[in-house]
């Protein structure tokens, strides 16, 4: 009798075993769908996160580039503002046809890129 009392104890123990690897079989197929899951979804993030940067970026670059084209437009319109100015001023003093001087500058005038001392 006590044979067979250890005997179903043996045999409860081995079900009660079979249950537990069941279980943790299943737990392990369940912890693996929801890692498979975890890192798609990290991926999809990832990717939405970088397409974001990506915009940013484009953005930013259009807004420089369009600031310099501006700031480039601005500065040649201003070399050519002093430009004209200086050679008005150049035409003036070298007695240009459009307007007559009876007699020579006595001011500075540019020759090249230096300024000479006028006519005395």
């Amino acid at each position: 009798m006590a044979d067979i009392d250890l005997s179903t104890q043996f045999d409860k123990i081995s079900e009660k075993a079979k249950i537990a690897s069941d279980k943790l079989k299943a737990a392990n197929n369940s912890t693996k769908e929801r890692l498979e899951s975890d890192v798609i979804s990290a991926r999809d993030r990832a990717s939405a996160a970088a397409d974001r940067l990506n915009d940013k970026a484009v953005d930013a670059k259009d807004k420089a580039s369009s600031q310099w084209h501006e700031m480039r437009a601005t500065w040649q319109a201003h070399v050519a503002k002093v430009k004209a100015h200086v050679n008005d001023r150049q035409d003036r003093l070298d007695g240009h046809p459009r307007r007559e001087r009876r007699r020579p500058s006595r001011g500075l005038r540019i020759v090249g890129d230096r300024f000479r001392a006028g006519d005395r």
